[in-house]
């Protein structure tokens, strides 16, 4: 009986990874895509005609086109996951300013913001339906180059390709596509593996539109066809065709803010913890106090301060470990987690079944981690990966610590009784990679 129960539990724990692995490569494949390009308002599209497609939450991009007759500086920041926002400073070339041009104060020139939002994402779940987006071009002041357009995009990841199609009202006029080719995508040679061919059907109403530069109005062909490559993945470099008549051109710097380690890399955080490794059960040979000094001295190493270690029994009377700390020097979750996880696991006692951390800010506890004593070690061994060492140790709300009369305390550090401090405070993590 005993040994039919242990098979289904084996049993149900293969399934259970087996379907972790599943939504691993779900997630995998949501995050594959196709290289990202900004038409020359930098927005997400082509050359001159948008797309429906949106870049990583956080990204800014600063930038410059040369579409003839016109110079456009512009910012775009994605905020939001549907949400996409840019200005612009259009400037009419050989065009003096009316007002200040005779005086030698420059050309004309126009600002304006743009804003994209995303109706469906990849990310929604409807693998065989494209992304749609609706979207307003200088919705804002003079509104002299206003559009509004509705458009559909369709990424095709297993040729490298992808399509678009939309409507448009305004500057933009009529219905308006675009195609995108990245044909050395699977290739791990920098630039090659992002240079794409793009084409699009300019729907730009040149020859109509009231404030439209009187050397931009004739067409010949609406077809724009060009290039676009990505440097040091930040820097997008397009060219192509325009109006069948220039040649027109753009450079933009993209940096994901919201993934940001710093611009300068801190290159003296403390090493992860290797040795000494002890894993002596508590009692005759390692006590109490030793457990407890081993581990404040090696998380101090690592630049965390431990607060409380109280040793605890749970309900079948085995030993547990429940420890408040204060993480005051890494912002990256990821990264405080993992040094939690390498002291553990070299300095856990094997007669300690489970380990309780709580983390603690500005005098609140923010979360815990749980940790089996056995998965610990067997991520110190690397007999588990990764993935499954942070399934089994996910973020939890944290708990109260013990009473008196469930562990005893082996570890205390009093907090200061004051600090002085200035408000507003700043933390800015300069230079730090965690």
């Amino acid at each position: 009986m005993l040994g039919s129960v242990l098979l289904h539990a084996e049993e149900d724990l293969s399934l259970l990874f087996r379907d972790l692995q599943v939504v691993d490569d779900v997630n995998r494949e949501i995050k594959d895509h196709l290289p990202f390009h900004y038409n020359s308002t930098f927005m997400g599209g082509y050359f001159n005609m948008p797309s429906a497609r949106m870049n990583d939450v956080g990204m800014v991009a600063l930038g410059f086109a040369y579409v003839p007759p016109y110079r456009n500086y512009g910012v775009t920041f994605q905020p939001l996951r549907r949400v996409e926002f840019g200005v612009n400073y259009r400037v009419y070339i050989g065009i003096p300013d009316p007002a200040m041009g005779f005086m030698g104060f420059g050309e004309f020139s126009d600002r304006g913001a743009n804003l994209k939002l995303g109706v469906l994402r990849k990310e929604d779940g409807f693998p065989y339906f494209p992304e749609i987006a609706v979207g307003f071009e200088d919705f804002y002041g003079t509104k002299r180059f206003h559009s509004f357009y509705v458009v559909a995009t369709k990424t095709f990841l297993d040729w490298n390709f992808e399509a678009t199609l939309g409507w448009g009202k305004g500057r933009i006029k009529g219905f308006f596509g675009g195609i995108g080719w990245t044909p050395f995508r699977q290739t791990k040679i920098p630039v090659l593996n992002k240079l794409t061919l793009l084409a699009e059907y300019d729907a730009v109403d040149y020859e109509h539109h009231q404030w439209e530069h009187p050397n931009g109005r004739s067409v010949k062909s609406r077809i724009n066809v060009g290039l676009s490559a990505t440097l040091f993945d930040c820097l997008q470099l397009n060219v192509s065709s325009l109006r069948g008549e220039d040649i027109a051109a753009s450079a933009s710097l993209n940096y994901n803010l919201g993934e940001s380690k710093g611009l300068f890399p801190k290159v003296d955080n403390p090493p992860i913890y290797k040795a000494p490794v002890d894993t002596e059960p508590v009692g005759l040979l390692r006590s109490k106090k030793e457990l407890a000094q081993e581990l404040a001295f090696a998380f101090d190493e690592q630049g965390l301060n431990l607060y409380r270690i109280y040793l605890t029994t749970d309900e079948y009377g085995d030993h547990a470990l429940w420890i408040k700390m204060i993480n005051v020097r890494y912002r990256v979750e990821k990264e405080l987690k993992d040094r939690i996880e390498t002291v553990l696991a070299a300095l856990v006692p094997t007669n300690v079944k489970a380990v309780t951390v709580v983390i603690e800010a500005d005098g609140v506890p923010t979360h815990e981690y749980r940790f089996r004593t056995m998965d610990l070690h067997r991520f110190r061994e690397r007999t588990i990966s990764d993935f499954e060492f942070a399934t089994l140790s996910p973020m939890r709300e944290p708990t109260r610590p013990p009473s008196r009369y469930d562990g005893s305390l082996i570890y205390h550090r009093s907090k200061r009784v004051w600090t002085f401090t200035v408000r507003p405070r700043l933390l800015t993590f300069f230079g730090s990679a965690t």
